[in-house]
C-alpha cells in the first residue's frame, strides 16, 4: 500500500535483563557491602531496563545513580547516567532539553580531560542530531568522535559510532556509504565476539535493503538477526528482529508468516513489558489489517499502539500512529478525519523538530487533496513537503514529491512542468540506485511521451520501467505499465501487441472487478479483428485484380469475342456498382444503429458506474459505521453510538431513495407503460408524498405548505407521476437548510393542471441550470452531506415526457428553485360535462 509509513526497529546496542536479572540486581542493591562504583553500575543498569517501559522507576534509580556518583566523583558513572537521561528525553521528544546534557557532558569531561566521556557525549550528539533529520551535523560531531576513538583504540564504541555513521548516511540517502560504515560496525562487532552487536547490525543493515525494494535480501539479515538473538536467550533483540522480519515477509506477499512474526514478536515483548516494542507490533499488525481493508481492526491495532505510546510519552510513535491513523481514514473515504489526523501529526513532528516525519505528512496531505481536485493546495503541500526534504537532503523522500508533483501536472495538462520535475527526479534515483523510484519515474516519462503523442519515445521509457518493474517483483508498478502500454502499442497501429499487453495487465489485476478494463479490451480485441478483416480483404482485392488482368490479355488476343466480353464488362461493373452502394447503404443504416446503441449503453453504463459507486460509499459507509459502533461500544459511550444511529438511518433513507428511482427506471425501460395509464386524483397523490416526506423534513426543521383546488385530475402512470414528485420534493428537502420552507401549490391554468413545488434553498446558477438541462451536472451534495448520483432529474424529465406533462426549472443562487409541472386537465368517468 502506497505511503504507509513502515515501523522499523534500527538499534545501536542496549543491555536488556530479564526479570530474573532485574530480580538479582535489586537484591545486590539492598546489600551495604557494595562499593560506591560498583552501585552505581548496578542503578545505570537497572535504570537502563525501565528507561521506556516505566518511566517512573527510571526516574527513582536514574536520580540515584546521579545523585551518588557526584557525591563519589565518580566520571564514568555519571557520564553513563546521563546519557540515559538524554534517552529519555529523547524518547519523550524533548530533543532540545537531551542536547543541553550532552552539552553540559561535553564540557564537564573536556574539563576534567575524560577522553572517553567527550567520545562518548559526541557519539550521543551525533545520534540526537540524526534524530531531528541534521545529518551533516551528526556526520561531523560523529568524526570527532571516531578521531578520538582511534586513538584510544576503543573497538566497542567504533562500533557503535560507524552505526551511527550509518543512519546519517542512510537516511540522506547516500546508501553504499551507509551499508560500508554499518558492515564496518558489524565486523567489528564479529571481531568483539558481540553476539548481541552483530544482531543489532544485522537489523540495521537488512533495514537499508528493505527500504532499496531488496525484501529477499533483507529478510535474509532479519532471519539471522533473529537465529542470533534467540540463541543468546536476548528477547528483545529476537522480537526486534521478528517484528522486520514480519515486514519483509508481508512485502513478499506471505501474508501468514507476517502475522505470526508479529504476533511472536508481541508476545515476547509482553514478557519483559517492552511496551514500546509492543507498540510497534501492534501497528505493523494495524498495517497489515489495513492492507487487507479490514478497517475495523486496522483501527483497533493502531488505537492500541496508540494508547501504549501515550503512557509512554513517545512523542515521536504518537506522530507515526497518528500519520497512519489518517492513511487508513483517507482509504476508508473519510477525508476529513484523514486531515484532521495528519494536522495531530503534523503537531507532534513539528515540536520536537521532526522534519523528515513533517515532509511525510505534508506529502500525504497533497495526495490528499489532489484526489479531491483541489490541486493548487495539492501544489503548496508538495511544495512544503519538497522543501523539508532539501533540507535534510532526504534524497529518496525527494523523489517521491518529485512522483507525486509530475503526476499532478499531468493530470492537469501542464505537461512541460512534468517533464522538468521527472529529470530533476531521474538524476536523484541515479544516485541512490534505486530501482523501485526508476521503474516509477521510467512510467512517468512513458505517460508524458504517450500524452505529447510521441508514441515511440513512450514504449521506450515504458519497456525500460517494466524491466526494472520485473527485475524487482513490482507487479502494482508493471499492471500500469502493462496498461499504459496497450494504449502506446494501439496508437501505433500495432494492434496485436496492443491486445497482448492489454491481456498480460488483466491477468496481473486478475482479483479486480474493473469495468472499464473489460470496455478496453473489447476496444482493443475489436481493432485487431478489424485489423484481420482488412488484411483479408485487401488480399481478395489483389487477387481480382489479378484475374481482371489475365481477362484484358485473353481478349487482345480473341479480338472477335471483344464486344461480348465489353457488355459482359459493363453489366459486371453495373452489378458491382449496384451491390457496392446497397452495401453502403446498410453500412450507413448500421453506422447509425451502433451509434445509438453506443449511446444508449454510454448513457446506462454511466449511470449504473455511478450507482454502483454510491452503493459501494453507502456500503463503506455501514461498515465504518459498523466498526465504529463496536468500538464506541466496548468503550460504553452511549451517546456517540446514538449519533451514529440517526447517520445510519439518514443513510438508509439515501439508499433506500436511490433504489426506487432504479426500480421505477428500470421498470419503465423494459415496459411500456403508456397503456396502463389511469385518472389520477392530484390532491390525493400529493398529501400522500408530503406524509412519506414529513420524518425527513422535520429531521431539518423543515416546513413543507400545500395549497390547492379542489377536484384536479390529471391521466397518467400512477408510479410515473409519484417518481416525478418524489425526486422534486426530495430534492427540494436536500438542497434546503434547516429552519426554511417548501411551498407546494396545483391549480388550474388554461385548462391545464399546474403542480408547482418551490422552495428556499440553496438555489442554482445559470451555468448549473444549463448543464441539468442537458444531462451533463455532476451530482451534487446536500445542504448536511446527503449523496446522490444525478439520476433523479433524468426520471422527473423522462417521466413527465411519458405523461405529457412540461417541465419548467427557475432558480437563483441564495434565493431557491421553482420547479413547475403541467399536465393536460382529465375528468374522471361519470362526471358531468359542462355545455
Amino acid at each position: 500500500m502506497r505511503g504507509l509509513l513502515f515501523v522499523f526497529l534500527f538499534f545501536c546496542t542496549i543491555k536488556i535483563y530479564g526479570q530474573s536479572e532485574i530480580d538479582s540486581i535489586q537484591e545486590l542493591l539492598s546489600q551495604d557491602t557494595l562499593s560506591p562504583s560498583h552501585h552505581i553500575e548496578l542503578l545505570n543498569n537497572i535504570s537502563e531496563h525501565y528507561l521506556g517501559n516505566d518511566n517512573n522507576k527510571f526516574t527513582f534509580y536514574n536520580q540515584q545513580s546521579i545523585a551518588l556518583a557526584t557525591d563519589e566523583g565518580d566520571l564514568l558513572g555519571l557520564v553513563n547516567a546521563k546519557l540515559l537521561l538524554t534517552k529519555y528525553y529523547q524518547k519523550s521528544g524533548d530533543i532540545e532539553r537531551a542536547m543541553q546534557i550532552c552539552d553540559e557532558l561535553l564540557q564537564k569531561s573536556t574539563d576534567k580531560q575524560f577522553t572517553l566521556g567527550v567520545i562518548l557525549s559526541h557519539n550521543k550528539k551525533g545520534d540526537l542530531f540524526n534524530k531531528v533529520g541534521s545529518y551533516d551535523q551528526a556526520l561531523s560531531v560523529l568524526n570527532k568522535a571516531l578521531a578520538l576513538a582511534e586513538e584510544i583504540r576503543d573497538s566497542t564504541i567504533m562500533a557503535s559510532i560507524f552505526n551511527n555513521k550509518g543512519v546519517s548516511f542512510y537516511h540522506s540517502s547516500r546508501i553504499d556509504s551507509a551499508i560500508f560504515y554499518y558492515e564496518l560496525g558489524l565486523n567489528q562487532r564479529r571481531q568483539n565476539a558481540d553476539s548481541l552487536g552483530m544482531a543489532a547490525g544485522m537489523i540495521n543493515i537488512g533495514g537499508v535493503y528493505y527500504t532499496q525494494g531488496n525484501y529477499q535480501l533483507a529478510r535474509s539479515y532479519f532471519s539471522t538477526a533473529a537465529a542470533i538473538s534467540k540463541r543468546i536467550n536476548n528477547k528483545s533483540y529476537h522480537a526486534a528482529a521478528l517484528n522486520n522480519l514480519g515486514l519483509a515477509d508481508w512485502r513478499l506477499g506471505d501474508y501468514d508468516d507476517a502475522i505470526e512474526a508479529f504476533h511472536l514478536s508481541y508476545e515476547l515483548s509482553a514478557e519483559m513489558n517492552n511496551k514500546r516494542t509492543m507498540a510497534f507490533c501492534l501497528a505493523n499488525l494495524g498495517i497489515i489489517a489495513h492492507e487487507k481493508a479490514d478497517y475495523p481492526e486496522s483501527l483497533e491495532y493502531y488505537l492500541r499502539a496508540v494508547a501504549i505510546r501515550s503512557e509512554l510519552n513517545d512523542s515521536t510513535g504518537l506522530g507515526t500512529s497518528y500519520y497512519n491513523l489518517g492513511l487508513l481514514f483517507k482509504d476508508w473515504r473519510d477525508d476529513s478525519t484523514a486531515y484532521n489526523y495528519y494536522q495531530k501529526s503534523l503537531v507532534i513532528r513539528e515540536a520536537i523538530g521532526d522534519v523528515d516525519g513533517q515532509a511525510s505528512v505534508y506529502n500525504s496531505i497533497g495526495e490528499l487533496y489532489s484526489e479531491a481536485k483541489e490541486y493548487d493546495k495539492a501544489k503548496a503541500a508538495y511544495q512544503n513537503a519538497l522543501s523539508k526534504n532539501l533540507n535534510i537532503g532526504n534524497k529518496g523522500k525527494m523523489i517521491s514529491t518529485f512522483i507525486n508533483m509530475s503526476k499532478l501536472y499531468l493530470t492537469t495538462g501542464n505537461l512541460d512542468s512534468a517533464k522538468v520535475i521527472i529529470d530533476e527526479a531521474m538524476l536523484l534515483a541515479r544516485e541512490i540506485k534505486s530501482l523501485y523510484m526508476k521503474a516509477e519515474l521510467e512510467g512517468k516519462l512513458g505517460s508524458y511521451y504517450y500524452k505529447k503523442g510521441l508514441y515511440r519515445e513512450s514504449k521506450k521509457h515504458l519497456l525500460k520501467s517494466l524491466q526494472y518493474a520485473n527485475e524487482n517483483n513490482l507487479k502494482d508498478l508493471e499492471n500500469n505499465g502493462r496498461l499504459l502500454l496497450s494504449q502506446v502499442y494501439s496508437a501505433l497501429g500495432d494492434h496485436k501487441s496492443a491486445y497482448k499487453e492489454l491481456i498480460t495487465h488483466l491477468a496481473l489485476k486478475d482479483s479486480i472487478s474493473n469495468q472499464d478494463v473489460i470496455r478496453k479490451t473489447s476496444r482493443i480485441e475489436a481493432k485487431y479483428a478489424f485489423q484481420k478483416e482488412k488484411d483479408s480483404l485487401a488480399f481478395v482485392r489483389q487477387r481480382e485484380q489479378l484475374a481482371y488482368e489475365t481477362e484484358l490479355s485473353q481478349e487482345k488476343i480473341k479480338k472477335q469475342w471483344m464486344i461480348l466480353v465489353l457488355i459482359l464488362s459493363v453489366l459486371v461493373l453495373g452489378l458491382m456498382a449496384y451491390l457496392l452502394y446497397n452495401r453502403q447503404k446498410k453500412n450507413k443504416l448500421l453506422y447509425r444503429q451502433k451509434e445509438v446503441l453506443d449511446e444508449a449503453l454510454a448513457v446506462n453504463s454511466k449511470y449504473f458506474s455511478i450507482i454502483s459507486h454510491d452503493l459501494r460509499g453507502f456500503l463503506l459507509e455501514y461498515i465504518s459505521i459498523s466498526g465504529l459502533l463496536l468500538h464506541f461500544a466496548r468503550h460504553g459511550k452511549i451517546e456517540k453510538i446514538e449519533d451514529l444511529g440517526i447517520n445510519m438511518k439518514r443513510s438508509s433513507q439515501n439508499t433506500l431513495h436511490l433504489l426506487d428511482n432504479l426500480l421505477h427506471w428500470s421498470i419503465d425501460k423494459e415496459f411500456s407503460l403508456s397503456k396502463y395509464k389511469t385518472v389520477i386524483n392530484v390532491n390525493n397523490l400529493i398529501i400522500e408524498l408530503i406524509e412519506l416526506f414529513k420524518g425527513t423534513a422535520d429531521s431539518k426543521n423543515i416546513l413543507l405548505h400545500f395549497e390547492t383546488q379542489p377536484d384536479l385530475f390529471i391521466k397518467g402512470t400512477e408510479n410515473g407521476v409519484k417518481t416525478i414528485f418524489r425526486n422534486i420534493i426530495y430534492n427540494a428537502i436536500k438542497f434546503t437548510k434547516q429552519g426554511n420552507n417548501i411551498f407546494i401549490n396545483s391549480y388550474t391554468a388554461d385548462n391545464k393542471i399546474v403542480i408547482e413545488v418551490r422552495d428556499e434553498g440553496i438555489g442554482m446558477s445559470e451555468d448549473q441550470l444549463k448543464k441539468i438541462n442537458e444531462f451533463d451536472a455532476a451530482p451534487l451534495r446536500g445542504t448536511q452531506n446527503e449523496r446522490g448520483v444525478g439520476l433523479g432529474m433524468r426520471l422527473i424529465r423522462e417521466f413527465a415526457n411519458r405523461n405529457n406533462g412540461e417541465l419548467l426549472i427557475q432558480s437563483q443562487v441564495g434565493v431557491g428553485t421553482t420547479i413547475k409541472v403541467t399536465f393536460i386537465q382529465e375528468m374522471p368517468e361519470g362526471t358531468p360535462k359542462s355545455i
